[in-house]
């Protein structure tokens, strides 16, 4: 897999969850936990591989 395909694929799945997600903003503002949710959200989008 090249690095566009890649990165197209976890951007088209961590974008619909990051915009539903209202309460993420104030996560991403104070970092808090941000990181741990977009990490188990990374695992979870490549893990049909």
């Amino acid at each position: 897999m090249e690095f566009e395909d890649l990165s197209n694929l976890i951007f088209s799945e961590i974008k619909p969850k990051l915009e539903k997600n209202q309460e993420l903003s104030i996560f991403a503002k104070e970092r808090a936990k941000f990181e741990g949710w977009l990490k188990v959200e990374l695992y979870d989008s490549l893990s049909i591989f």
